[in-house]
């Protein structure tokens, strides 16, 4: 039998393209109370520096330190776990991150000017396109995500976007964009489904916009988000990260005020905290899920909490529950590393019993995560079990799915947070 290593997905099928470095992840965790993540592969300062090879050799170099139990960047990080990882006799990009420039027309209070610094690309992201798919270095499957700064500054985005979007065909393509412009090339992609946007906008009033956001742009924010919306609701989701600043009550209730006025119900809806934050508060929980609870009543259906609000959830929690019902034998639709961080940090699933996990996915289909079954979907129907979703990115996607398989919505576990 092959024997287990210790990897972690991002370092076996990943590639973030930075300004000026290529990384194996973003994943931020924390080591005695300091953050460490972003692991680079390599400093980039030219197209030169760019190889296929060079890439793969970082990743086995990094990926031996780890198993001979060498210092090393991704030392604490709880990602990283012991299984039957494929060698890397080859380059294969399942999960690609284009975020090669920092430049951004706001200046968000929680960002980091390490990664929001004004930093231009020093290569080009189409050649580097090139030498991947001349390798043959992309997955059937592949997922795109679009970030750094504001995307659609990159000059040359219509360009890069359209050239991977249309050679590639995403199964998931993904521009995290502060919608402060129109562009039509995201919304004809929109139009044809193609492509699914992000927004964060983080207020309910224009004076707690400019204090988060670093300006006025709110309105114009909503108005663009609504001409999206025209066309692909369906593909939109807005996001708030809660901070000190705009988590009252009365903030919250703004916000939930101007997406009914905009009429942006038909979008998903993610809630999130500061990724800096290694445990969150009281105030913080109490936001979200009063955010949650609102946005449900004015007809609202896909809301999600995030990665970094579910995975910092304070110890001291554990005596405040949301959600006072017990479960039995729960099904978790999605066998990722979100729901591996939901076992290991969320007293809901100390206190409930798991039946197994499902997932689409037919490469993991009959192994097991955390010592649970994946099985494949089509076992939700073979009892009457409650669904968790363990997925904040494919959230509405898999709760349609489960609607069109004839599956009660009552079964469907929501309002977890801790």
């Amino acid at each position: 039998m092959k024997k287990k290593t210790l990897s972690c997905a991002d370092l076996q099928h990943s590639l973030f393209a930075a300004p000026n470095e290529l990384r194996h992840c973003c994943q931020r965790f924390f080591v005695d109370g300091k953050m460490k993540g972003d692991v680079a592969i390599f400093d980039v300062s030219s197209n030169e520096d760019i190889s296929v090879n060079r890439i793969l050799e970082s990743k086995k170099k990094l990926i031996q330190q780890i198993n001979n139990g060498e210092d090393n960047p991704c030392s604490g990080c709880p990602l990283i776990k012991k299984d039957h990882w494929e060698p890397l006799d080859k380059l294969t990009i399942k999960y690609l991150s284009v975020e090669p420039h920092s430049v951004c027309n706001l200046k968000c209070s929680y960002c980091s000017p390490i990664y929001y610094g004004g930093e231009k690309p020093t290569y080009d992201v189409l050649d580097l396109y090139d030498k991947l798919k001349e390798k043959d270095a992309f997955s059937k499957r592949i997922s795109i995500v679009w970030g750094g700064g504001e995307p659609i500054l990159l000059r040359s985005f219509d360009k890069v976007f359209t050239t991977l979007t249309s050679n590639l065909k995403p199964f998931y393509n993904n521009i995290f964009t502060n919608a402060t412009f129109f562009n039509q090339t995201i919304n004809k992609y929109l139009i044809n489904g193609m492509v699914a946007i992000t927004t964060s906008i983080d207020a309910g009033t224009k004076e707690t916009y400019e204090i988060v956001r670093g300006k006025y742009r709110l309105h114009r924010v909503l108005a663009n988000l609504k001409k999206y919306a025209e066309h692909g609701a369906d593909n939109i989701t807005i996001k708030y990260i809660l901070l000190a600043e705009n988590l009252s009550d009365e903030e919250v209730l703004a916000f939930v005020r101007l997406i009914k006025e905009f009429e942006l119900t038909g979008c998903s809806f993610q809630i999130s905290t500061d990724y800096k934050n290694e445990s969150i508060m009281n105030d913080v929980i109490d936001a979200a899920m009063l955010m949650h609870e609102k946005l449900k009543f004015i007809g609202a259906n896909f809301i999600s909490f995030d990665e970094h609000i579910r995975g910092r959830i304070s110890k001291k929690m554990k005596t405040k529950s949301y959600n006072k019902n017990k479960f039995s034998n729960i099904i978790i639709w999605g066998a990722s590393e979100y729901a591996e961080t939901l076992l290991r940090n969320s007293h809901f699933f100390k206190q409930n019993s798991i039946s197994y996990f499902v997932d689409s996915n037919k490469d993991i289909v009959g192994k097991k995560i955390n010592n649970y079954d994946i099985k494949s979907t089509e076992h939700v129907l073979f009892n009457d079990y409650p669904i968790f979703i363990g997925t904040a990115i494919f959230y509405r996607e898999i709760f349609k799915e489960l609607m069109s398989m004839g599956v009660d919505k009552d079964r469907i576990i929501e309002h977890i947070l801790v």
